[in-house]
Protein backbone atom coordinates (compact mmCIF):
# COMPACT_ATOMS: atom_id res chain seq x y z
CA UNK A 1 0.00 0.00 0.00
CA UNK A 2 2.88 2.22 0.64
CA UNK A 3 4.23 2.02 -2.61
CA UNK A 4 1.04 2.76 -4.17
CA UNK A 5 0.71 6.27 -2.13
CA UNK A 6 4.34 6.80 -3.25
CA UNK A 7 3.56 6.17 -6.72
CA UNK A 8 0.50 8.28 -6.70
CA UNK A 9 1.83 10.87 -4.87
CA UNK A 10 4.71 11.03 -7.52
CA UNK A 11 1.99 11.13 -10.35
CA UNK A 12 0.72 14.09 -8.50
CA UNK A 13 3.81 15.99 -8.32
CA UNK A 14 3.88 15.41 -12.20
CA UNK A 15 0.78 17.17 -12.57
CA UNK A 16 1.14 19.90 -10.23
CA UNK A 17 4.88 20.61 -12.33
CA UNK A 18 2.66 20.85 -15.54
CA UNK A 19 0.63 23.22 -14.27
CA UNK A 20 3.27 25.32 -13.17
CA UNK A 21 4.62 24.83 -16.60
CA UNK A 22 1.50 26.04 -18.32
CA UNK A 23 0.79 28.91 -15.96
CA UNK A 24 4.29 30.37 -16.77
CA UNK A 25 3.33 29.94 -20.74
CA UNK A 26 0.51 31.45 -20.05
CA UNK A 27 1.95 34.48 -18.17
CA UNK A 28 4.34 34.49 -21.59
CA UNK A 29 1.48 34.31 -24.10
CA UNK A 30 0.29 37.95 -21.86
CA UNK A 31 3.45 39.35 -21.82
CA UNK A 32 4.08 38.89 -26.10
CA UNK A 33 0.58 40.33 -26.10
CA UNK A 34 1.15 43.33 -24.19
CA UNK A 35 4.79 43.84 -26.19
CA UNK A 36 2.37 43.57 -29.12
CA UNK A 37 4.37 40.73 -30.53
CA UNK A 38 1.10 38.85 -31.45
CA UNK A 39 -2.29 39.48 -32.27
CA UNK A 40 -5.15 38.50 -29.87
CA UNK A 41 -6.17 35.68 -32.63
CA UNK A 42 -3.34 34.16 -32.00
CA UNK A 43 -2.60 34.64 -28.71
CA UNK A 44 -6.74 33.01 -28.32
CA UNK A 45 -5.88 30.34 -30.16
CA UNK A 46 -2.84 29.12 -28.08
CA UNK A 47 -4.45 30.45 -24.39
CA UNK A 48 -7.62 28.08 -25.61
CA UNK A 49 -4.79 24.71 -25.90
CA UNK A 50 -2.99 25.72 -22.63
CA UNK A 51 -6.31 26.15 -20.75
CA UNK A 52 -7.83 22.81 -21.85
CA UNK A 53 -4.19 21.37 -21.24
CA UNK A 54 -4.27 23.12 -17.24
CA UNK A 55 -7.99 21.79 -16.86
CA UNK A 56 -7.14 18.22 -17.97
CA UNK A 57 -3.92 18.68 -15.22
CA UNK A 58 -6.04 19.82 -12.26
CA UNK A 59 -8.77 17.14 -13.31
CA UNK A 60 -6.12 14.41 -12.64
CA UNK A 61 -4.65 16.03 -9.29
CA UNK A 62 -8.97 16.07 -8.11
CA UNK A 63 -8.85 12.34 -8.96
CA UNK A 64 -5.43 11.45 -7.32
CA UNK A 65 -6.35 13.54 -4.48
CA UNK A 66 -9.44 11.61 -3.97
CA UNK A 67 -7.95 8.58 -3.61
CA UNK A 68 -4.85 9.76 -1.42
CA UNK A 69 -7.92 10.83 1.01
CA UNK A 70 -9.86 7.23 0.53
CA UNK A 71 -6.11 5.49 1.44
CA UNK A 72 -6.05 7.65 4.57
CA UNK A 73 -9.04 6.60 5.73
CA UNK A 74 -8.31 2.90 4.74
CA UNK A 75 -5.06 3.01 7.44
CA UNK A 76 -7.23 4.53 10.19
CA UNK A 77 -9.90 1.74 9.39
CA UNK A 78 -6.46 -0.49 9.43
CA UNK A 79 -5.88 0.86 12.58
CA UNK A 80 -9.47 0.58 14.73
CA UNK A 81 -9.36 -2.61 13.49
CA UNK A 82 -6.31 -3.60 14.99
CA UNK A 83 -7.28 -2.55 18.50
CA UNK A 84 -10.61 -4.70 17.93
CA UNK A 85 -8.65 -7.56 16.89
CA UNK A 86 -6.66 -7.15 20.00
CA UNK A 87 -9.39 -6.68 22.19
CA UNK A 88 -10.70 -9.63 20.75
CA UNK A 89 -7.91 -12.30 20.83
CA UNK A 90 -7.26 -11.20 24.76
CA UNK A 91 -10.76 -12.62 25.60
CA UNK A 92 -10.39 -15.77 23.37
CA UNK A 93 -6.58 -16.02 25.09
CA UNK A 94 -8.41 -15.45 29.07
CA UNK A 95 -11.07 -18.60 27.85
CA UNK A 96 -14.17 -18.66 25.81
CA UNK A 97 -17.21 -19.14 28.18
CA UNK A 98 -20.93 -18.87 26.71
CA UNK A 99 -20.65 -15.33 27.20
CA UNK A 100 -17.35 -14.22 25.56
CA UNK A 101 -18.48 -16.81 22.78
CA UNK A 102 -21.65 -14.59 22.47
CA UNK A 103 -19.72 -11.47 22.97
CA UNK A 104 -17.51 -12.12 19.54
CA UNK A 105 -20.32 -13.20 17.61
CA UNK A 106 -22.52 -10.16 18.70
CA UNK A 107 -19.53 -8.05 17.63
CA UNK A 108 -18.88 -9.81 14.11
CA UNK A 109 -22.86 -9.83 13.66
CA UNK A 110 -22.21 -12.99 12.44
CA UNK A 111 -25.03 -14.44 9.49
CA UNK A 112 -25.29 -18.07 8.95
CA UNK A 113 -27.50 -19.74 6.11
CA UNK A 114 -27.40 -23.26 5.54
CA UNK A 115 -28.70 -25.30 2.76
CA UNK A 116 -28.61 -28.80 1.43
CA UNK A 117 -27.56 -29.90 -1.53
CA UNK A 118 -29.15 -33.65 -1.78
CA UNK A 119 -26.82 -35.56 1.10
CA UNK A 120 -24.68 -32.37 1.69
CA UNK A 121 -25.24 -29.58 4.02
CA UNK A 122 -23.30 -26.10 3.26
CA UNK A 123 -22.92 -23.36 6.05
CA UNK A 124 -22.75 -19.76 3.82
CA UNK A 125 -21.40 -17.56 6.49
CA UNK A 126 -21.23 -13.30 6.48
CA UNK A 127 -19.85 -11.28 9.09
CA UNK A 128 -20.69 -7.53 9.04
CA UNK A 129 -17.77 -5.96 11.04
CA UNK A 130 -19.42 -2.88 12.76
CA UNK A 131 -17.21 -0.58 14.92
CA UNK A 132 -20.03 1.17 16.83
CA UNK A 133 -19.59 2.42 20.45
CA UNK A 134 -22.09 -0.34 21.89
CA UNK A 135 -19.80 -2.97 20.71
CA UNK A 136 -16.47 -1.75 21.42
CA UNK A 137 -17.81 -1.32 25.24
CA UNK A 138 -18.99 -4.75 24.90
CA UNK A 139 -15.56 -5.96 23.55
CA UNK A 140 -13.86 -3.58 26.38
CA UNK A 141 -12.63 -1.32 23.69
CA UNK A 142 -13.35 2.66 25.24
CA UNK A 143 -11.17 4.76 22.94
CA UNK A 144 -11.70 4.38 19.30
CA UNK A 145 -14.03 6.37 16.68
CA UNK A 146 -17.31 5.05 15.71
CA UNK A 147 -17.35 3.50 12.00
CA UNK A 148 -18.96 1.23 10.01
CA UNK A 149 -15.99 -1.16 8.38
CA UNK A 150 -17.84 -3.12 5.94
CA UNK A 151 -18.48 -6.43 5.18
CA UNK A 152 -16.54 -10.21 4.25
CA UNK A 153 -17.91 -12.92 3.47
CA UNK A 154 -16.76 -16.58 4.38
CA UNK A 155 -16.13 -19.47 2.62
CA UNK A 156 -18.71 -21.69 1.89
CA UNK A 157 -18.29 -25.24 3.92
CA UNK A 158 -19.75 -28.79 3.50
CA UNK A 159 -20.93 -31.05 6.17
CA UNK A 160 -21.63 -34.96 5.71
CA UNK A 161 -25.61 -36.34 6.40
Amino acid sequence: MLEERNRLEGERAVYLSQVAQLDSQLARLVQLYTAGLFQMEEIAAQKGQLDAARTSCQKEIERLDAILVGMSSLAERVDELSVLVRAIRAKVEAGLSEETKRTIIDLLDVEVLITTEGDTKYADVTCHLVLDKARLLVAGVEDLNAATTGTRSGTRSSAGP
